[in-house]
């Protein structure tokens, strides 16, 4: 190329230049030098780059001499969405992925609009066309957050209030479905049977040698909805009718959606989940083993934002008075079907052999394999602080409301520890990136709302035994704990001291259990000439010197922070999540037809006629 040669430019950014040159802009219409093509125009490929380097060399002064060509643009635009091609439909829509940033956002928040969505909701032939894309609709508009302080998103007050039974009940039917459609995929997936010679074998087991031990990858027909789930997470945390209705409500697939399905698709769909869900069922039951499926694959960043929303999801319900309520009452049971990873030092139970129990116990389950199956080195901080906070709501509600839980208890316990004593082993690697010393606090913390009032809902003075049996077995844990923050407490300028300070401190009660019991121990050893105790025998010591025990009154343990939204870490996230669903739809929705979007629109214009008549 002669150096005098100046680089082509694409056809779409020759175009850009053009509608946007200064000497054009007092033209309604390009001139015949300039002509614009908008057929053309709209069959290339947009390139936001280009066009957003030209909006920001525009001059400010110059601002109100583009707009001619701006409304000219958009007037274009609307013209071409009326085409039968796709493509132009689909360049003609494509606008900014950050709706925040989308200015016409605000004069489309209509009462009007929601009004609208909220009826076909709640009826149940425009639910199962439409459920998905209204939910979505819903989620993006209520998740708009003004740069003008003054304004108050009115679809976020409006689904806070929301009351409608029959909206809301459409509402979870469409989360439900969507959900268990996800479920039994993925189980599909699982249950695929090889061809059985011995070449597939070899090659699995040789396979097996090079994979981590969450093999079982999610197949791209298999991925998670975050639509759904951000869908769901704005239902459950603005509006309270929705909480009661989720953990008490069965799963009925009459009304539920179709995204881009016919009707004999839904149909078979309907009669195959209904074949499935023998068990009782409900929407939290369906979320639970979602959860369980995507936990699987955190080592994808795509999947770990989308366990973090799960997380929040829960941490949200847990908060709930009304969902504890229903979540441990003894007489509302249900089966929950967890999926878990395969790790070599354990056999996978069957979870379908699991009695009927209390919600609270899946919950905790979820929980306890989470801590256990993800000590590894890509370190999850922000999902484990999630998931301690759940565990630690949980027993709050018990603690408050002196509800005897009948849990594994020891379950719990190890997992616990288990995340302690990871934090000491590899805490110099852990601390280049994090604090630990909180996550750390947390996780005592939940030891010591045990101690201080474990009597109050553990279910028997043998599991509170236990919990010092526990302790004291695995007392080096925390000793090397105690000693590590000890160390960095009393550095002078050290990162997290303060934080390790507290550490040390909320270790008191645990030290002198150690301290105390081991002496006792000790003791009795040497008067029964025994150098190693049974757990019975330790047991026994433990039960018989409670009495000269003294602990100290720690507050504030049974008490926890509400979250919210509105931290500034949180933000980002859901800026994050709302502008990843955003992008999603455009890309899984491009072979709609513009036949398609007329017959969709003729089905709500009809719908919304009978409305009017009839009122």
């Amino acid at each position: 190329m002669s150096p005098s040669k100046k680089p082509l430019k694409e056809k779409i950014v020759q175009y850009y230049v053009c509608l946007f040159r200064k000497q054009n802009l007092d033209l309604i219409a390009v001139s015949s030098n300039d002509t614009i093509e908008w057929n053309e125009f709209f069959l290339l490929k947009a390139n936001c780059d280009a066009l957003k380097t030209i909006f920001e060399n525009i001059k400010d002064d110059d601002l109100k001499e583009y707009k001619s060509r701006l409304n000219l643009l958009f007037d274009q635009s609307v013209v071409a969405l009326i085409d039968d091609n796709q493509i132009k439909i689909a360049n003609a829509s494509f606008c900014t992925d950050n709706i925040n940033d989308n200015p016409f956002i605000e004069h489309l928040m209509s009462d009007e609009l929601f009004d609208a969505c909220v009826k076909l909701l709640s009826t149940s032939q425009l639910r199962q066309s439409q459920g998905y894309q209204i939910i979505l609709l819903l989620t993006i508009f209520v998740s708009y957050r003004s740069k003008s302080i003054q304004n108050v998103n009115p679809f976020t007050i409006r689904l806070s209030i929301l009351d409608n039974e029959v909206a809301l009940n459409g509402y979870a039917q469409v989360l439900s479905h969507s959900l268990l459609k996800f479920n039994r995929t993925f189980d599909q997936s699982k249950d695929e049977p090889s061809s059985g010679s011995i070449l597939s074998t070899l090659t699995s087991m040789v396979g097996s040698m090079f994979v981590a031990d969450d093999d079982m990858q999610v197949k791209e027909s298999c991925k998670p909805s975050n639509s759904v789930l951000l869908a769901f997470y704005k239902a459950v945390h603005l509006n309270r009718n929705f909480i009661s209705l989720l953990t008490n409500s069965q799963t009925d697939t009459n009304g539920i959606l179709r995204n881009s399905s016919s009707n004999t698709e839904i149909n078979n769909e309907i009669n195959s989940d209904l074949a499935v869900l023998n068990p009782p069922s409900n929407l939290l039951v369906t979320f639970l083993e979602f959860c369980s499926i995507v936990m699987l694959h955190t080592k994808d960043e795509a999947n770990t934002d989308t366990s973090r929303l799960c997380f929040i999801i829960l941490t949200c319900i847990s908060e709930d008075q009304c969902a504890n309520a229903i979540m441990h009452d003894i007489n509302i049971v249900f089966k929950v079907q967890l999926h878990r990873m395969r790790m070599r030092h354990r056999k996978l139970a069957d979870e379908t052999t699991k009695p009927l129990r209390p919600l609270s116990y899946s919950v905790l389950d979820l929980m306890v394999e989470f801590i256990v199956t993800h000590l590894r080195k890509t370190f999850l901080l922000d999902l484990f602080t999630l998931c301690l906070g759940v565990i630690r709501r949980l027993l709050c509600y018990q603690k408050r409301c002196k509800i005897r839980f009948n849990y594994a208890w020891r379950d719990l316990w190890f997992a616990l520890i288990a995340l302690l004593r990871y934090i000491t082993i590899h805490e110099a690697d852990l601390l280049k990136k994090w604090n630990i010393f909180a996550l750390a606090y947390q996780t005592v913390n939940i030891f010591n709302l045990f101690i201080t009032y474990g009597d109050t809902f553990l279910p028997s003075p043998q599991t509170y035994d236990d919990l010092y049996y526990e302790i004291i077995r695995m007392h080096s844990v925390f000793d090397n704990l105690y000693a590590l923050a000890l160390r960095y407490s009393s550095i002078d300028g050290a990162p997290y001291r303060d934080t390790s300070a507290r550490l040390a401190n909320c270790l008191i009660n645990i030290k002198a259990i150690i301290t105390h019991f081991n002496s006792k121990i000790e003791t009795w050893s040497v008067a029964n000439q025994v150098s190693s105790l049974t757990e019975a025998e330790v047991l026994e010591v433990i039960r018989n010197n409670y009495d000269s025990l003294t602990l100290k009154l720690q507050d504030g343990l049974d008490l926890y922070e509400t979250y919210s939204p509105e931290k500034s870490k949180e933000a980002e996230y859901f800026a994050h999540m709302v502008k990843s669903i955003v992008i999603d739809f455009r890309e899984n929705n491009k072979e709609i037809t513009a036949k398609e979007q007329q017959a969709i629109m003729h089905e709500v214009l009809a719908f919304m006629s009978r409305q009017l008549s009839v009122n």
